[in-house]
């Protein structure tokens, strides 16, 4: 028997399937749980292989912030509430005269087969009634491989319905084309010095991620116009509570390292190339806490997993270990 668990967590299933010989596949989106799930194995002498997939479509771990940055990507973007669009559209593009472009997402986990393709045409017809659309565009991850343009023109004429022409737009092509405006990568600067005899000191000195500022800078422009549209507007009632409860804006330190949720290392190294994680030096940032940011190891080889407040993750290696 085969049990698969594709949201593996820490590793219970896979332990349980291992203890009771049962084979498994084992799944989980975050680099902390995978080390964690086999790190586990390990210790119960289980045999398996770790593969990482790469997609090339996730850009967060947090799927509404891939689907944000996505439609960001879009030149001219509009949300349909901005183009007065019903809700099958995700959005749209503004033409010219005031007319638009409707654009829908197949979505990141979907495939655009040709029932998919029959049921858009019969939303795309019912644009025909509106004479401020002028086309449609149509964004998908995964496609049948007869699904092409040529496909969804052919349906087009044959349903006899509408002469708008529907262009289909690949995400891969779309973010190839886009690539300098994706965001960058979280980043940590590291400083490791000796630390008494066969100990390390492992300082992260900065950490920062280009989502979260930008998500920061938001809120703050966000609440900083309302606060001072609350003491404009209103009885002076609500004006003098206003001024009470003036809006703080919310500050990045020097280091970042209040966007830091938790902290893992690998100290272990072994022959065939497999890392071994220490839980010795684990650190989670607690309730209005943060992590330490700095640690002692036995080694100054190590690869350091920090996953930030929003759930993103990047590895990092030592210093020593980028000279080799």
């Amino acid at each position: 028997m085969v049990v698969a668990d594709f949201f593996g967590g820490s590793g219970t299933t896979a332990d349980a399937c291992a203890t009771l010989n049962r084979r498994f596949i084992i799944s989980d989106i975050g680099t902390y749980g995978i080390q964690t799930t086999r790190d586990r194995l390990v210790a119960s002498g289980a045999a398996f292989d770790v593969m990482k997939i790469q997609d090339g479509i996730r850009l967060f771990r947090n799927p509404a912030q891939t689907m944000a940055k996505i439609f960001s990507l879009v030149e001219g973007y509009k949300r349909r509430e901005d183009l007065e669009l019903g809700e099958f559209w995700d959005g749209g593009l503004p033409g010219s005269g005031g007319r638009y472009i409707p654009i829908k997402f197949v979505g990141l986990q979907e495939r655009l087969t040709r029932e998919l393709v029959d049921y858009y045409i019969e939303e795309i017809c019912q644009l025909e009634t509106d004479e401020r659309a002028e086309g449609v565009r149509i964004l998908y991850a995964h496609r049948d491989p007869a699904v092409d343009q040529a496909y969804i023109d052919k349906r087009l004429r044959e349903s006899k319905r509408t002469a708008l022409k529907v262009e289909l737009i690949s995400l891969n092509q779309l973010l190839e084309k886009k690539a300098t405006s994706l965001f960058t990568p979280d980043s940590a600067i590291l400083e490791v010095k000796a630390a008494g005899k066969g100990k390390w000191e492992v300082a992260i000195k900065q950490f920062f991620s280009g989502y979260l500022h930008k998500k920061i800078e938001e809120f703050n422009a966000k609440r900083g116009k309302k606060a001072r549209t609350d003491m404009h507007e209103g009885d002076e009632d609500e004006k003098a509570d206003a001024v009470k409860t003036k809006f703080t804006p919310v500050t990045i330190s020097e280091t970042g390292l209040e966007l830091i949720e938790a902290i893992q290392f690998d100290t272990t190294l072994r022959k065939d190339g497999v890392w071994i994680s220490n839980p010795d030096l684990e650190d989670k940032a607690g309730a209005k806490q943060r992590v330490k940011g700095t640690y002692k190891l036995p080694t100054n080889k190590f690869r350091v997993k920090i996953r930030n407040i929003a759930g993103d993750e990047i590895v990092v290696v030592s210093p020593a270990l980028e000279k080799k």
